[in-house]
């Protein structure tokens, strides 16, 4: 892994980071380098539910089709 510049963000930020990374026992580079992680983390399985919610929809088409088929053809007969 590379080394993070962290030279361009605010001094407020930055004293937040030194806070959290304090408690949590760790340099404040080790702590953003394992915030930047779980960021990606937390993308990719938004990107994951974003397609197993797309292949639900999919798949649930099909079905919702048919019940409305089958719901027509008992209004016309009423």
């Amino acid at each position: 892994m590379g080394r993070l510049d962290l030279r361009n963000v605010p001094d407020e930020i930055m004293y937040s980071l030194s806070i959290e990374a304090k408690k949590e026992k760790k340099s404040r580079e080790r702590y953003v380098k394992d915030l930047l992680i779980e960021v990606t983390k937390l993308k990719n399985t938004k990107h994951e539910l974003e397609e197993l919610e797309t292949n639900f929809y999919q798949s649930i088409l099909p079905v919702l089709e048919k019940q409305n088929e089958l719901l027509r053809s008992l209004i016309k007969k009423f």
